[in-house]
């Protein structure tokens, strides 16, 4: 009887064990990464009451007779299954689908859940949202390179304190070079303006094919008038050809300042009509039958040399007079401070100004004696002037072969002309610009201009940097059926900052470039180059590698979540918090990426939710409450059997 008592009592207890499993497994329904329970039973010690015997000649063996005294707890066994997958679309919301679990630091040790829940705290560190335990990993270095065989690491993610740029490395163009455009080198409308005020000797140097030519441009300085009124103007180096009476005869003296006093005697006739224009007076005043001989005009607008001393001089020019009785004398001023090949005589439009008032120099006269000195120097550039002072230089070789620079070789006179110190000259071109990236995410400028080449189907390129220098250039030719027979081409950009890769190469992508008759319309589809951002948020793929995404566009990898597996899961020990921790019997932890050995993948913006199956724990707990009442009842029917035994002594 009390075997019974007993075997009831172990029953009793071992179902209530089992009831306590699967309550707690339904209270954890909805726990993310809870990992549900079992309970598996085993019998009780036996009692031997008698022996197995053999068989005998005659008779056959016996079995033995045992009497089982109760049950007990076998074991209580976790079930790893994989529990449904939840989307969340929270950023820091991780789950495991298959095999592995996450890894926790906690003080020294190394904990592990299936909990993915996970945010960035104050620090920047990824935290386990439910205990704060920091998620083991590896982090990115600056370039996004992860190193999984080294020390697991705290995973950081610094939102806003980590800055991103990348520098250009490729430009595509696009577009159409006009087919039709073959154009000389010029300057640009406006670009040259021969200012009033340019006076004395300057020697120009014009460049062209790499080559240098130097031209020499003298204008007179000013002098002074004895008498007022007809034909003068204060300026001595000026004639105002518009006061000359129609059909009259004007006498001029010529007179060197060299030794000996050549002089010479220039009788001009004005047509009935007047000068139409200053060229027209300069015609007559260079006309060699006009003059006595000794003195000569030695070109269009260099009149004087002093021939005797063989040297160059200035003249003034003086006279008395009005109308046509008008005589003007030209003697010699001082020696100028910068000598000179050629002097030349002030004619100008306008009208005349009293004796005494202020002088302006006519700036058409200027620039028609830089042009003449220009168009008198042998090279294949023709410069003209616009009536007003404005000067246009015009290549006469078609395409950038034909491209000219004029620089000042004494110092300042060409901004005079020009506002700068040199003016170039250059085919119609089809520009383009560019903002490129340096290694440290600063921008630099690229200017790239394409010219024709004649009448061919070669173009020229030539790219240039902020400071002028050029940094690249190259060939793009064409089929006969307009498609780019020459797709890419190099630029070297040399950065003064120390700090940046230099030089940097930067690769031009000219294959969407077509040539066809049309307006030019190539310019810049797209480059490589992005500048600095800072990093905004972050998203998790399969293999763990989280992503940072930045203001400007980027992405870059910045670190990559471990996962860790055992040989036997269920050899864990629960630590509550749905952590585990390894123990000699779930052998060592296998750290290493997800997707890899065996590892599940991960699922970003989603949880795992937990894996109990609610209709098998309450098929369990009705199970169980029935073997508890069956074990009540041996109880019951164990004392009733002994109240009767007690009873028999009645």
């Amino acid at each position: 009887m009390l075997r019974s008592l007993f075997s009831g009592t172990s029953g009793l207890r071992v179902h209530q064990l089992w009831l306590d499993v699967v309550g707690s497994n339904i209270s954890n329904v909805n726990t993310t990464g809870y990992k549900d329970t079992r309970t598996s039973f085993k019998e009780a010690i036996q009692q031997t009451l008698r022996g197995a015997s053999a068989p005998g000649t005659n008779i056959g063996g016996v079995n033995a007779q045992q009497v089982g005294l109760g049950s007990s707890s076998g074991s209580i066994d976790s079930n790893f299954n994989q529990g449904n997958l939840e989307t969340t679309s929270r950023r820091g919301d991780l789950a495991i689908e298959g095999n592995g679990l996450f890894i926790l630091r906690r003080g020294t040790e190394n904990v592990y859940t299936r909990n993915g829940a996970f945010e960035i705290d104050a620090d920047g560190n990824l935290v386990s949202l439910t205990t704060g335990l920091r998620v083991q990993g590896w982090n990115a270095d600056n370039r996004g390179v992860i190193d999984p065989s080294q020390a697991l690491q705290d995973l950081i993610i610094p939102i806003g304190g980590l800055t991103l740029s990348r520098a250009t490395t490729s430009v595509q163009y696009l577009g159409n070079l006009d087919a039709e455009a073959i154009g000389y080198a010029q300057t640009q409308e406006g670009a040259g303006s021969a200012l009033p005020g340019l006076r004395g000797a300057a020697t120009f140097g014009v460049t062209i094919g790499g080559t240098t030519t130097s031209v020499d441009v003298e204008i007179p300085g000013l002098g002074t008038l004895p008498t007022a009124g007809g034909a003068y103007t204060q300026s001595p180096c000026t004639v105002d050809y518009s006061h000359f009476v129609g059909g009259s005869t004007y006498d001029f003296t010529v007179t060197s300042g060299a030794a000996g006093g050549t002089s010479a005697a220039v009788s001009i006739t004005v047509p009935a009509g007047g000068f139409a224009d200053v060229a027209a007076f300069v015609a007559a005043w260079n006309d060699p039958a006009n003059w006595s001989a000794g003195v000569g005009p030695a070109n269009v607008r260099a009149v004087l040399e002093d021939l005797a001393a063989g040297t160059v001089r200035y003249y003034d020019v003086t006279g008395s007079g009005s109308g046509a009785s008008s005589q003007f004398t030209v003697t010699s001023a001082a020696v100028p401070p910068v000598p000179a090949d050629v002097t030349a005589l002030g004619l100008q439009s306008g009208v005349p100004v009293t004796y005494g008032a202020s002088s302006t120099p006519d700036s058409e006269y200027n620039a028609l004696v830089f042009a003449d000195s220009l168009n008198s120097a042998g090279l294949p550039i023709t410069a003209s002037t616009d009536g007003t002072g404005g000067i246009q230089i015009v290549s006469s070789v078609p395409g950038v072969a034909g491209n000219f620079t004029l620089a000042d070789q004494t110092g300042s006179a060409i901004a005079d002309y020009f506002g700068s110190s040199s003016v170039n000259g250059g085919v119609d071109v089809a520009r383009s610009s560019v903002v490129v990236y340096d290694s440290l995410g600063v921008a630099h400028t690229v200017d790239v201009e394409f010219s024709r080449i004649g009448s061919s189907r070669q173009w020229e390129w030539t790219a240039t940097d902020e400071s002028g220098a050029t940094v690249g250039s190259g060939s793009l030719n064409f089929s006969s059926d307009g498609q780019p027979l020459t797709p890419t081409g190099v630029i070297q950009l040399t950065l003064t900052n120390p700090q940046a890769t230099s030089p940097q190469i930067i690769t031009l992508h000219f294959d969407n470039v077509q040539q066809f008759a049309g307006q030019s319309t190539a310019q810049v589809a797209n480059q490589d180059g992005v500048a600095p951002g800072t990093l905004q948020t972050f998203s998790v793929s399969q293999d763990g590698v989280i992503v940072g995404e930045f203001s400007n566009g980027l992405s870059q990898a910045v670190g990559q979540v471990a996962l860790a597996t055992f040989q036997n899961n269920g050899g864990l020990v629960r630590l509550g918090s749905t952590l585990f921790r390894e123990t000699v019997n779930s052998g060592a932890a296998q750290v290493g990426t997800a997707g890899s050995a065996q590892r599940g993948t991960i699922q970003g913006g989603t949880l795992e939710a937990s894996n109990v199956d609610l209709a098998d724990q309450f098929t369990k707990l009705i199970i169980a409450e029935r073997g508890f009442q069956a074990n009540s009842r041996i109880m019951t029917t164990s004392d009733e059997i002994l109240q009767e035994l007690v009873n028999l002594k009645r």
